[in-house]
């Protein structure tokens, strides 16, 4: 449980631009790279989450996923370490983006307001951590 609130934070800080601040040495255009990735991540974890609490019968959706069997929870993080790969042809050495590339740009034809993209993913997270303290608080 330590790992998700230590990426949930990191993530957070991130969004606001702190982390490029802490890490000096880091490329900001992945900074954006990665903030875009995980506005993304949280806007579809939110309603999937939400989802699940309301029309599954499932109290709590991390707790849930942490009491299925192994081979349920092996077969999940694959397939999300799979999806993660994809992003990689991205990076260039050093976890910098491609000089070539635009952060957060994955599509040649993209249209949607990067500025209401970033700010709704931001909330997002936001809201995300809030489930999982509600989860982490509701087991103690």
């Amino acid at each position: 449980m330590m790992f998700v609130w230590l990426t949930c934070l990191f993530d957070m800080a991130a969004s606001f631009g702190v982390m490029s601040r802490i890490v000096s040495n880091m490329d900001s255009r992945f900074v954006k790279e990665s903030e875009f990735k995980h506005a993304r991540v949280a806007l579809l974890a939110v309603p999937t989450l939400g989802f699940m609490s309301t029309v599954g019968d499932i109290d709590e959706p991390v707790l849930w996923l942490s009491s299925q069997p192994v081979e349920t929870q092996v077969s999940f993080f694959s397939l999300a370490g799979l999806l993660e790969t994809t992003s990689l042809s991205r990076l260039d050495k050093g976890f910098s983006l491609k000089s070539s590339l635009v952060p957060g740009n994955y599509f040649s034809n993209k249209t949607l307001n990067a500025d209401l993209e970033l700010a709704s993913g931001r909330a997002a997270m936001l809201i995300a951590a809030g489930l999982l303290a509600n989860g982490a608080m509701s087991s103690a």
